[in-house]
């Protein structure tokens, strides 16, 4: 255990050394500073600025970051498996490429919808396909959800790439399903390609494609 990027990070793994060299790996990152988790081996008070589309002045990416990986496998058989979550709140994430083109696509058919500041993605490992099952990102105001996204996809470790598509849901939690579905008809929006500079598309009737 220990520092890690302004927060703290626990570790610890186990190795068999029997004939099936079996081993496993749980790590945990609580609290880090999301510019310095991105970027741990950059000075600690180094920022990069960027427009902040919201509302024009400059706004570094940056937020709180919880991480959790659980890893296992075999030496003999070269396979491994896992889980993990990634979440990131109090976010001002107007840098990221992923957010930005989110939120400049729906600016246009959303106009009063905001930056999303809170992201959770939660996935698996099967040898070398890296599954997210969940995917969410939400615009906040204070404590108060106002738009959300919620998806699926799969992303490629060794190209570093993402595919995943994303529904829009309310924010009113008791009519979220039966509007979200309702929406779910009518569009979807689409993120392909490299993470760090993602192709963002709106698809329209996503039923009939």
């Amino acid at each position: 255990s220990g520092d890690f990027a302004g927060g703290e990070l626990a570790a610890t793994a186990m190795f068999d050394l029997g004939d099936a060299q079996e081993w496993s790996l749980q790590v945990q990152i609580a609290d880090a500073g999301l510019s310095r988790f991105m970027a741990p081996d950059g000075p600690p008070d180094t920022e990069t600025s960027e427009s902040n589309p919201a509302g024009g002045e400059s706004e570094s990416a940056d937020g709180r970051v919880f991480a959790s990986a659980n890893l296992a496998g075999s030496l003999e058989e070269v396979d491994r498996v896992g889980n993990g979550r990634l979440r990131i709140y109090e976010g001002e994430l107007y840098q990221l490429p992923f957010t930005v083109g989110i939120y400049q696509l729906l600016q246009l058919s959303t106009p009063f919808i905001k930056s999303p500041e809170f992201v959770d993605v939660v996935w698996h490992l099967d040898d070398d396909d890296i599954v997210l099952e969940v995917i969410r990102l939400q615009s906040l105001d204070g404590d108060a959800v106002t738009f959300s996204l919620n998806g699926e996809g799969t992303f490629d470790w060794a190209t570093k790439t993402i595919s995943a598509i994303l529904r829009p849901r309310s924010s009113w939690i008791v009519l979220a399903d039966v509007f979200g579905a309702l929406q779910d008809r009518f569009y979807a929006v689409s993120v392909e390609g490299p993470v760090k500079d993602p192709q963002v598309e709106l698809i329209s009737f996503p039923d009939l494609q």
